[in-house]
């Protein structure tokens, strides 16, 4: 079987004519139209993205699944709309990547606007209400992407997830040796980090996502689903096991839980233009924290003074307005005495040094984490990521929303 993104609308459209005339409705509410249904195919005008676009009859077993793969997102009368749906509107990308994954989304939400009712992707198993998919078609980013295309499934043999095929790529499964409550940082990890950072990878190569932590050796295995089963990934899976063994050896760094300064000048060009940049997507940052559809460690820096001492500080973000950001303490070493860990401080946003979101070990924003890791020895690249928990990074000109 080869690899696929599908997806299926339902709706309260009365047959064939009234869905692609909806979807031309659709396009009045914006002043560049971008879709056409034509025949047996659905495609973005603008980017020239095309789809397979295949109608069904109403299906009595549709709400259970919604509901199923909704993980309980789904409200009763949310699933009460859907079972009473007529028509299902599928699309069918045969040629899955990071772009047609993206194009994947906006299709969806244009069936939406055309009357859908909630989107569910057939070769993963997830499920989404309207708002939720809405939300990941405008954000954009490849996170969102992931978070709409993949899930996470849980087994008696290991833990996995299901929807990398979608960017042609295999999926992760975990032994059932670690915790079920630490499996999907684990899971999600890994595949962020293939996603981002494409790593080569070859069986038994050594996974960690802290320097401290369980460490995973890796092997290419075949997925385990029929052939025929949509959410079959022809690609496989990789499939992770504890050992004993360190992935990194002679760490420069060690855990011990003083934090780690390193000291960049605040008249360095590049530490210019990093503070610059952190305060220009600052909008970004408290969007993402605000969203019910977010989720990560959120963390903001400022520059703070005691006595003849001064550096700038992470604190853990707690509370976000349009004029300060409100944060605890975490890391304060002995020549701070005036300040302590758990303490608040509210720093209005022209004092903001950096942003940064931790999300399954991928770093969303982080400028100057950035330009330290950068300064970092190449050899010393990997051990300086796992003490800090952080593998992967997300795009910054995914933060541009103009």
């Amino acid at each position: 079987m080869t690899q696929q993104i599908i997806i299926g609308v339902p709706g309260m459209w009365k047959d064939h004519k009234d869905v692609v005339l909806s979807i031309a409705q659709a396009n009045e509410a914006t002043s560049d139209p971008t879709y056409l249904a034509a025949g047996q195919v659905f495609a973005d005008l603008k980017t020239k993205d095309a789809f397979e676009f295949e109608i069904y009859e109403h299906d009595p077993h549709m709400p259970t699944a919604f509901e199923v793969a909704g993980q309980g997102r789904f409200e009763p009368d949310q699933l009460k709309a859907i079972a009473d749906h007529n028509l299902t509107v599928y699309l069918v990308c045969n040629e899955p990547s990071l772009q047609t994954a993206r194009a994947m989304l906006g299709a969806g939400e244009h069936l939406l606007k055309a009357g859908g009712l909630g989107v569910k992707v057939e070769t993963s198993g997830l499920a989404h209400t309207t708002d939720r998919w809405r939300y990941y078609a405008e954000n954009r980013t490849l996170l969102s992407v992931y978070d709409a295309l993949v899930t996470l499934v849980g087994g008696d043999e290991y833990n996995y997830t299901s929807g990398m095929h979608a960017f042609g790529l295999p999926d992760v499964s975990l032994t059932v040796d670690v915790p079920i409550e630490d499996a999907p940082s684990i899971l999600n990890a890994f595949n962020q980090w293939h996603l981002l950072e494409q790593p080569t990878l070859i069986d038994g190569a050594l996974f960690a996502t802290e320097l401290d932590g369980p460490c995973f050796r890796v092997t290419l295995c075949e997925y385990g689903y029929a052939d025929d089963d949509l959410t079959n990934n022809p690609h496989g899976r990789w499939h992770l096991e504890l050992t004993d063994e360190n992935p990194v050896a002679d760490s420069p760094y060690e855990q011990t839980g003083e934090p780690l300064f390193m000291q960049l000048a605040n008249d360095d060009p590049e530490v210019v233009a990093a503070i610059a940049s952190a305060r220009g997507t600052l909008p970004a940052f408290v969007d993402h924290f605000a969203s019910p559809y977010e989720y990560g460690h959120y963390m903001f820096k400022t520059l703070l003074h005691d006595g003849d001492e001064s550096a700038h500080f992470w604190l853990t973000l707690i509370d976000a307005s349009d004029e300060a950001l409100t944060g605890a303490m975490f890391e304060v070493p002995p020549e701070f005495p005036n300040y302590h860990r758990g303490q608040e401080l509210r720093i209005a946003h022209g004092d903001i040094t950096d942003w940064c979101i931790v999300k399954n070990a991928t770093v969303i924003g982080g400028f100057s984490r950035r330009l330290q890791r950068q300064r970092v020895e190449p050899a010393n690249r990997l051990a300086f990521d796992l003490y800090s928990g952080m593998l992967s990074y997300a795009p910054l000109d995914e933060l541009d929303r103009s």
